[in-house]
């Protein structure tokens, strides 16, 4: 292990387990939200182990762990809604993915 002064972000969190851990925390927390719920509603258990693993993958990798996020066509940072290419705009349509669904979640709850 590196030095602590020198260890990655994954490293000083704790490793895959705590991050893992950190998923199993959120995941049912963000489906059971009034506003997220809804993309979960007609998920399988599959689909949502899946995903589940990608969120792991993705909080690893964004923590300079050893695993890399593989979901293809989606970037790290989203661009705005209408900066999106035409596919990626449909998919989203398609998915009833709202403006208010874009932004990030404020203080005053919208």
């Amino acid at each position: 292990m590196a030095e602590q002064g020198t260890a990655t972000l994954y490293a000083r969190l704790g490793g895959y387990d705590a991050v893992a851990a950190v998923a199993d925390d959120l995941l049912p927390r963000v489906m059971s939200d009034p506003q997220l719920g809804r993309f979960w509603t007609h998920r399988g258990a599959d689909g949502i182990r899946r995903e589940k693993q990608l969120l792991i993958d993705f909080l690893c990798a964004s923590a300079g762990g050893p695993l890399y996020y593989t979901a293809s066509g989606c970037p790290f940072v989203l661009p705005s809604p209408e900066e999106l290419p035409p596919r990626a705009a449909r998919r989203f349509r398609d998915r009833r993915v709202r403006a208010r669904d874009w932004r990030p979640a404020d203080a005053s709850g919208e």
